[in-house]
C-alpha cells in the first residue's frame, strides 16, 4: 500500500499496423492509475492522445467512451503514413506503458480491457464493443484477441480485530488476525505483536490475548512475516483502540499538616473516594512509634465505600507524650482492597508552644518611599520560644524589601510581643496593590497577611499641545492624579526649550490626596514677539522624594496668516442693476499689515466690480471693503462667479462670490377706469373705459376684465379683452362693453381688472363705478288674430314667433345669477 509499479501494454504477432486505440480499466478501490507514456511500437507517432482517468493528459479524451475513473485510454498512428515492421507480419512491440499507485491492501486486483457502446468498431470479435481497436495504415481494422493481467502484492497483509475494546482492569482482549494475508505462493509465519502497553508477542498462529492491567488507552499494532521472509506492519487497524477503565479509591485527609504540644494530640478526618465506579470494602492502618512518643489510632479499620460515593467517617487521632521530643514527624494511613493500595501521609510538628501573627493593618508608600506596619506574636499554648520573622519573598512586589525590627521576637500571652515591618519601595516598584505574607519560624510557623498599596500619581495636561501666535499668550492645565492611595503634596517645574518661549506655574507645589483624587496647576505659556514660527516644548516634571513624572506640552507658533469672507457670498440683481458684498478680512495668529484686493470678473459678458477700497490694513480687529458688481441690459442672465483675491507680498487668499442675474419683469400700472352711464334699461350696452400702462422695460401681454357684481355673492366677469402694452410709452385707454340683455333690474357694481404672468402687479383691480339696471318695459297684449281673416295660417304664425321672442327678450333668462 502506498507504493507505485509500471506496466507495459504489448502488442504480440499482429498484422503490420499503422496506429492503436486501446482502453485499459482497474478498480480504483486498490489501484490508482497517475500516468502512461508511449512505448517504442510506433516509430513516428502522431495525432497522439492520452487520457488518465477521464482527464486528458496529452491530446483530447474521446467522449461517448469508457474514459472514467480507473480508466487509461492511448491513441497514436505513424506519423510517416505507413505500417510499423516495415509492413511485413507479425509485428510486435510495447504499445504504451501504464504507471499505478496502490491505493489498499488486496491480494490481487485485475488489470482488464473495459467494454462500452462507444467500442462498437472493435480488433476483438467477443465479446462485443471490447474498447480495443488495432488498424493498418489505410485505417482497416486488424483482428486481435486480448490477454488480461493480475496485479499481486509482493507484500504481506497484516489484519486484525480486538474483543473486547474496552472495560474495567483487568482486562482480558482477545485478537483474531487470521484476516491476513501472505505473499502469493507463501503462508503467514509469524505473528508479532505489539499491544500498546510496552507488551510484546511472537507467536505462530492468528490468535492472541492480553490482559491490560492499567487503565489508559492503548493502540495495539501486528506485523506478520511470511514464509519468504516478507514483513508487513499494521498500525492500529482502523482506528482500532484498546481502554481501560481502573476501578479505584482515593484517600486523603481534611488536613496532611499537623501542630501537636507534648503530650496533646488531634485528630484527622480519613476521606475516602470511589473512581470508575469502585465499590467494595477498604481496609484501614495506621503507623505508630512509641519509642518516638508518636501514636496514631483509628476509629475505624474498615469502611464499605459505594459506587461513585466519598465517606468520611473515618478519622486517625495522633497524640503524643510529655516526653515526645520536638520535631518533625511523620504518620501514614494506609487503605487497602483487593491489589489498591493508597496511603495518606501526615506531616506531625510537635511544638513546645502554639502562637498566632497578627498586623496593624494595611500599608501606603509612594513609590520610592517606605511604609511601616506592626506584627505581634501572641502565645496560645505552650512556653513561648524565639521566633524569626520573614517576608516571603514571591508576596512582595519587584524592587521592594522588608525589614524587621528587632527580626526575632518572643510570642508572649495575652498582649503578645511585636516587631515594626518597614516595606521599602523604589521608584522601580510597580504601583498597585499586594498582599504581603509575613512567616514565624522555626515550627510552628504562623502567618499574617496585609494589604500592600504602592502609590503613585499621573501627570497629565489639558491641552497637551497649545497654539499661540507670535506676541500671544495661552494656557494649559496641568493635571495631577493620585493612584493606589496617593496622598502628598508634589513640586513641579516647567522648563522651557526656547529662550523666547515663557512658561510658569501659577502653583509649584500641589496637594493631592486620597478624599481629592486629584488636583491641578495651570501652566501659563508666552511666545515673545519675533518668535519664529514651529514647534516648541515646555517640560513639566512633578516629584515626591525620588519619584517623579515628566510631562511635555507642545506648543506651536504658527505663520500669520489672515482670513478672508464675503457677506453675503450670492448676491441676486436684475440685467442693468447692481449689488453689493461685503468683503471682510481679519488678522489669524499675531497678523498685521496691508492686503490688496482684486475682483476677477467673468469673461464674455457686460459684469464691472468695483471695491470701496482696494487694500485695507490690519492692526487688529477685522477691517472690510464693499464690493460693487454691476450689471448692464446686455448682460444675459445666469448665474457667474466673482472672485476676489486678497493678497500681500507672501499670503494669497480667494473668496467667491455668486452672481445671479435675472431678467427684469414688466411692471403694469392700472389707472382710472370709468362708465359710459350709471344707469341703462335692461338690453343695453354699458360701456367702460380703462386706462393702464406698462412702466418696466418689457413688453407684457394682459387680459382686462370688466367684473359686475350685485351686492351679494362673487363678481361676474361680463366681459374681456387681451392687449400687448409696450414699455416707455403713453398710458393706453382701453374701452370694453357689457351687453345687459338677459341681466335682472338692480344696482350692480362694476370693476375694471387686470391679470397677467410675470408682473410687478398681477390682478390688480379698481372700481368704475355703479350702474342701476332698470327693467324693460312690459310686453304689448297678444294679437287678435280673429279680426284679420285674411290673414294666412302661415303669416299668423310667423308673427306668433316674432311676438314670442319679443316675450323672451323682456324676460330674465332661467339660471343666470342675479348679480355678477
Amino acid at each position: 500500500m502506498g507504493k507505485t509499479f509500471t506496466i507495459g501494454v504489448f502488442i504480440n504477432n499482429s498484422d503490420a499496423m499503422g496506429g492503436f486505440d486501446i482502453y485499459v480499466s482497474v478498480d480504483t478501490t486498490y489501484l490508482n492509475p497517475v500516468s502512461a507514456a508511449l512505448g517504442t511500437l510506433i516509430a513516428s507517432p502522431s495525432l497522439t492522445s492520452i487520457c488518465v482517468n477521464g482527464i486528458s493528459q496529452t491530446g483530447a479524451c474521446t467522449a461517448n467512451s469508457a474514459n472514467g475513473p480507473g480508466v487509461v485510454e492511448v491513441t497514436t498512428a505513424e506519423g510517416s503514413g505507413g505500417n510499423e515492421c516495415g509492413g511485413s507480419s507479425p509485428c510486435s512491440g510495447m504499445a504504451f506503458t501504464i504507471t499505478y499507485h496502490v491505493v489498499t491492501d488486496t491480494s490481487s486486483a485485475a488489470l482488464s480491457y473495459p467494454t462500452n457502446p462507444g467500442c462498437s468498431a472493435s480488433s476483438v470479435a467477443s465479446p462485443p464493443n471490447v474498447c480495443v481497436e488495432v488498424a493498418d495504415a489505410q485505417g482497416t481494422i486488424l483482428p486481435e484477441t486480448t490477454l488480461a493481467a493480475d496485479f499481486t502484492d509482493q507484500t504481506p497483509t497484516a489484519n486484525f480485530g480486538a474483543t473486547p475494546t474496552s472495560g474495567n482492569a483487568p482486562l482480558a482482549v482477545s485478537f483474531d488476525a487470521t484476516l491476513s494475508n501472505a505473499t502469493a505462493g507463501h503462508t503467514i509465519a509469524f505473528y508479532n505483536w505489539t499491544f500498546g502497553d510496552g507488551v510484546k508477542m511472537n507467536v505462530t498462529t492468528a490468535t492472541a490475548s492480553h490482559i491490560y492491567n492499567a487503565a489508559g488507552t492503548y493502540s495495539p499494532t501486528l506485523l506478520t512475516q511470511d514464509s519468504s521472509g516478507a514483513t508487513s506492519s499494521a498500525p492500529p487497524k482502523d482506528g482500532i483502540t484498546i481502554t481501560v477503565v481502573m476501578l479505584d479509591f482515593s484517600i486523603n485527609g481534611n488536613t496532611t499538616s499537623l501542630s501537636i504540644l507534648p503530650g496533646k494530640n488531634k485528630n484527622v478526618t480519613i476521606i475516602l473516594t470511589s473512581s470508575n465506579g469502585f465499590s467494595g470494602p477498604i481496609t484501614l492502618s495506621a503507623n505508630s512509634s512509641v519509642i518516638l512518643g508518636i501514636t496514631s489510632t483509628l476509629n475505624k479499620t474498615s469502611v464499605n465505600l459505594g459506587a461513585g460515593q466519598t465517606d468520611t467517617s473515618a478519622k486517625v487521632t495522633v497524640a503524643t507524650s510529655v516526653l515526645t521530643s520536638p520535631g518533625t514527624y511523620h504518620v501514614n494511613v494506609t487503605g487497602v482492597s483487593g491489589i489498591l493500595k493508597h496511603s495518606l501521609f501526615i506531616t506531625v510538628a510537635v511544638v513546645q508552644m502554639q502562637y498566632s501573627l497578627s498586623n496593624s493593618g494595611p500599608i501606603t508608600a509612594i513609590r520610592g518611599r517606605s511604609g511601616s506596619n506592626t506584627i505581634i506574636a501572641t502565645l496560645s499554648t505552650g512556653t513561648g520560644q524565639p521566633v524569626t520573622l520573614s517576608c516571603v519573598s514571591s508576596s512582595l512586589p519587584p524592587a521592594a524589601s522588608c525589614s524587621f525590627n528587632p527580626r526575632t521576637i518572643t510570642p508572649t500571652s495575652p498582649t503578645g510581643s511585636s516587631s515594626i515591618l518597614t516595606i521599602t519601595t523604589t521608584t522601580s516598584t510597580p504601583g498597585g496593590s499586594s498582599t504581603i505574607i509575613v512567616t514565624g519560624t522555626p515550627q510552628p510557623t504562623a502567618n499574617t497577611t496585609f494589604a500592600l498599596a504602592v502609590a503613585d500619581f499621573q501627570i497629565t495636561g489639558n491641552p497637551q499641545s497649545v497654539s499661540i501666535p507670535q506676541g500671544g499668550n495661552g494656557n494649559s492645565i496641568i493635571i495631577l492624579t493620585g493612584q493606589s492611595g496617593f496622598n502628598s503634596h508634589i513640586n513641579l517645574t516647567a522648563t522651557s526649550g526656547s529662550g523666547n518661549i515663557i512658561g510658569f506655574l501659577n502653583r509649584t507645589n500641589v496637594s493631592v490626596t486620597v478624599a481629592g483624587g486629584s488636583n491641578s496647576s495651570t501652566l501659563y505659556i508666552i511666545a515673545l514677539t519675533g518668535t519664529e514660527h514651529g514647534s516648541y516644548s515646555i517640560l513639566v516634571t512633578g516629584s515626591v522624594g525620588p519619584l517623579t513624572h515628566s510631562l511635555t506640552i507642545t506648543v506651536d507658533v504658527p505663520v500669520p496668516d489672515f482670513g478672508a469672507s464675503a457677506t453675503p457670498t450670492s448676491v441676486s440683481v436684475q440685467t442693468g442693476t447692481n449689488g453689493t458684498s461685503a468683503i471682510t478680512l481679519i488678522g489669524l495668529n499675531g497678523f498685521t499689515g496691508t492686503i490688496n484686493l482684486q475682483a476677477k470678473n467673468p469673461t464674455g459678458v457686460s459684469i464691472a466690480s468695483v471695491f470701496s477700497s482696494t487694500s485695507v490694513t490690519i492692526t487688529s480687529g477685522p477691517v472690510a471693503s464693499t464690493l460693487t458688481v454691476s450689471t448692464t441690459t446686455n448682460t444675459p442672465p445666469g448665474t457667474y462667479t466673482v472672485t476676489v483675491n486678497a493678497t500681500t507680498l507672501s499670503l494669497y487668499h480667494l473668496v467667491n462670490i455668486t452672481l445671479i442675474v435675472i431678467s427684469p419683469l414688466p411692471s403694469v400700472q392700472l389707472g382710472s377706469a370709468t362708465l359710459s352711464t350709471v344707469s341703462v334699461t335692461a338690453g343695453k350696452t354699458v360701456d367702460m373705459t380703462v386706462t393702464i400702462s406698462n412702466t418696466g422695460t418689457i413688453p407684457v401681454n394682459i387680459t382686462i376684465t370688466m367684473d359686475v357684481n350685485s351686492g351679494s355673492g362673487a363678481n361676474v366677469t361680463v366681459a374681456q379683452t387681451t392687449v400687448t402694452l409696450n414699455p416707455g410709452v403713453s398710458a393706453q385707454t382701453i374701452k370694453i362693453s357689457w351687453n345687459t340683455t338677459q341681466w335682472a333690474g338692480g344696482t350692480y357694481h362694476v370693476y375694471a381688472r387686470i391679470i397677467g404672468s410675470q408682473t410687478t402687479a398681477v390682478n390688480q383691480a379698481t372700481s368704475a363705478g355703479t350702474v342701476a339696471l332698470s327693467s324693460p318695459p312690459s310686453a304689448p297684449p297678444p294679437a287678435d288674430l280673429s279680426v284679420i281673416p285674411w290673414i294666412t295660417t302661415g303669416l299668423a304664425a310667423a308673427i306668433a314667433v316674432v311676438l314670442g321672442l319679443l316675450l323672451f327678450r323682456r324676460r330674465r333668462p332661467t339660471g343666470l345669477p342675479e348679480s355678477a
